[in-house]
């Protein structure tokens, strides 16, 4: 699967949950009849999913014309119009709320992952997702973060190894789990999840065994600590409960990395709409 193929397949489902035809639509619109209809933004935020409408168009009507005001990435206000789409307006009307969802939720997205971004400036800490995306909309969902300015984690579970506190317990402990996975495994990159500063410093006397420590929900206090102790071994990543509120606070205790589930299983969706000329 990739980004290519996960879009083709939600623009598919897409239409298909609207049905084969649009009864009001075929009821009032003039068959041949062409008009312009402007995109506009209704909040502040960062545009994401334009660059997708020929895709989106295409099972429709690709004579549909799409003129974008502004690009991916780029930074949105209220009320400012983003593009114009010109064509009949049967198509118009049939594809609208499907081009709207995709930039609703990828804009949504982008928007909440600059907000990180942003309290994070100055600090050289990152912004990661995680694992924790809508089901059939994971490639979509990671790349509006990067679109945001944060960094994607893993795509899933064969790209990176990462020992989690199941992991950790079924084996016994943290130095049995990294031991374990490396008796089988001498060559992928490896995240260990530690709960507390003991499993760290016990993780720590296996440092030359994996890329990075993930500190799961530890205080601003222990967060500290673990910066102490590691003392540059290891690179610290810091999830679990961090949100915009404290983002700022947890990245100054010197970890390196901020993990943020709600970038994708909670980001408001983004408002747009769309106006068809008179």
């Amino acid at each position: 699967m990739d980004i290519h193929t996960e879009l083709q397949q939600l623009i598919e489902l897409a239409y298909a949950e609207d049905g084969d035809k649009d009864i009001t639509s075929d009821a009032v619109c003039a068959a041949d009849d062409e008009r312009e209809a402007i995109i506009t933004a209704k909040q502040d935020g960062v545009v994401c999913g334009i660059d997708f409408f020929k895709d989106i168009v295409k099972p429709i009507d690709e004579g549909l014309v799409f003129e974008p005001f502004l690009d991916k990435g780029m930074d949105v206000k209220e009320r400012m119009m983003i593009g114009a789409v010109t064509g009949k307006v049967s198509s118009l009307l049939r594809i609208e709320r499907v081009f709207l969802n995709f930039l609703s939720r990828l804009s949504g997205i982008a928007t909440h992952t600059k907000k990180f971004v942003d309290e994070l400036e100055g600090t050289n800490v990152m912004v990661l997702d995680t694992r924790k995306t809508v089901p059939g909309w994971r490639f979509l969902d990671k790349y509006a973060v990067t679109v945001g300015g944060g960094i994607n984690h893993r795509m899933g579970l064969h790209d990176v190894a990462l020992l989690k506190d199941t992991h950790v317990d079924y084996c016994g402990g943290v130095l049995k789990a990294i031991q374990q996975f490396r008796a089988k495994d001498a060559e992928s990159h490896l995240i260990v999840e530690v709960r507390n500063l003991a499993e760290l410093s016990e993780a720590i006397t296996e440092s030359k065994s994996f890329t990075r420590l993930l500190l799961d929900n530890f205080s601003i206090e222990d967060l500290r600590k673990a910066v102490e102790i590691s003392a540059g071994k290891v690179v610290l990543e810091a999830s679990g409960g961090i949100t915009l509120e404290n983002v700022r606070e947890v990245a100054e205790t010197g970890i390196h990395f901020v993990s943020v589930g709600a970038l994708t299983h909670s980001s408001a969706g983004f408002d747009y709409s769309l106006q068809i000329s008179q």
